[in-house]
């Protein structure tokens, strides 16, 4: 069969929006400083609550971020502190 007629995978929004919420945490925000809340991420990346929502919650899972309900959503000063992360030297396929 020919390989140029393999499906592509694309990029979804969910993922576009979690490496954007993950560049603009890192490069913008302070160990332990609280991020700004869904709404103003939406209105600032441009995209829908739901689709932030998702976004925040892989971030969590990930220890990027601290969500404390009725409070807000910090960065994790333990996860960001570290320097060297296991992805940056081992490959995965």
């Amino acid at each position: 069969m020919d390989s140029n007629l393999r499906v592509k995978p694309v990029p979804t929004l969910q993922s576009k929006t979690v490496e954007m919420l993950r560049k603009y945490i890192n490069s913008t925000y302070p160990l332990g400083e609280k991020i700004p809340g869904e709404h103003e991420l939406a209105m600032t990346l441009g995209v829908n609550r739901g689709t932030v929502r998702s976004a925040l919650s892989i971030l969590e899972r990930e220890g990027l971020i601290i969500r404390r309900r009725g409070d807000g959503t910090y960065t994790n000063p333990h996860v960001l502190g570290i320097k060297t992360r296991l992805e940056d030297l081992v490959e995965y396929k």
